[in-house]
């Protein structure tokens, strides 16, 4: 049996013909299953409103996610905020903190970035250790590709093996080897973007001081997006307490960490 349509490799889609290595009913008998499951295949939401706290924000109360999302009462006027994941799947009785406006976080946090941005003296060594910071980041995503790679191609394996097996239990299979690949394969795409984010970030110290040093004029120009990049350069998560009100960032380096220490003690 030959297979005309499009494929996927190496997260291109081609046009063409090749040789099916899967009978076109066990095939079909896969794909009820995955949808007999409910997986969608994990589409992806774009952050269309700029939010700067998007996927670095963490309820204390629950250590889930809070994910960005708005309410419009009037053509107007919209109102943005983050929602603790567990609060929003399982109702907000079920969390403390529930949610917070996103306007009062993020000004939250760009203040405690304004407070190294305000002192010269720390603002060199801020861009020093982000630059140590940056190797590491590029080493751990390097490690991190070549081990779902390696996943990747035992699935693959696996699943050449149930091919050849045949029946119903290695259908049930199939169908979970199917749906681990195809999250592995978009984790992989992650993670190549990153890498290629990082590697190509060679004016970015340079861009770090200038905005440090002129933080308010800059930030201001700044579009939603580059806001976004720019806070993710320097914070790696935050968590939100609601039933306190505390803002925790966690800066990328313990060297910013304390540069914020003695920033706060002068």
């Amino acid at each position: 049996m030959v297979y005309v349509g499009k494929i996927e490799y190496g997260g291109q889609i081609y046009e063409g013909e090749h040789q099916a290595i899967v009978d076109a009913d066990v095939w079909q008998r896969v794909q009820d299953r995955l949808r007999y499951n409910g997986r969608t295949g994990g589409r992806q939401v774009r952050n269309k409103y700029g939010a700067v706290l998007k996927g670095i924000l963490r309820c204390a109360s629950c250590d889930a996610g809070m994910v960005h999302t708005y309410t419009q009462k009037t053509p107007n006027k919209l109102y943005r905020y983050y929602v603790c994941v567990n609060a929003h799947q399982r109702g907000y009785n079920q969390c403390p903190t529930r949610s917070v406006s996103a306007p009062a976080i993020e000004q939250a946090v760009i203040g405690q970035i304004r407070n190294i941005a305000s002192n010269p003296g720390v603002v060199d060594r801020v861009v020093e250790s982000l630059g140590e910071q940056r190797v590491a980041d590029i080493e751990s995503l390097e490690r991190e590709k070549r081990l779902i790679e390696r996943e990747l191609e035992r699935l693959s394996q696996e699943l050449a093996g149930l091919v050849r097996t045949g029946g119903k239990l290695a259908v049930d299979r199939m169908a979970e080897v199917q749906e681990r690949a195809s999250a592995l394969e978009r984790k992989l795409r992650e993670v190549r973007d990153q890498l290629a984010e990082w590697e190509g970030q060679t004016v970015d110290v340079a861009d770090v001081r200038k905005t440090l040093r002129e933080f308010d004029r800059i930030w201001a120009e700044m579009t939603p997006r580059e806001q976004e990049k720019f806070v993710k350069t320097l914070v790696e998560q935050v968590t939100y307490d609601g039933r306190s009100g505390e803002v925790t960032v966690g800066f990328r380096t313990a060297a910013i960490k304390q540069l914020c220490a003695e920033v706060r003690n002068q």
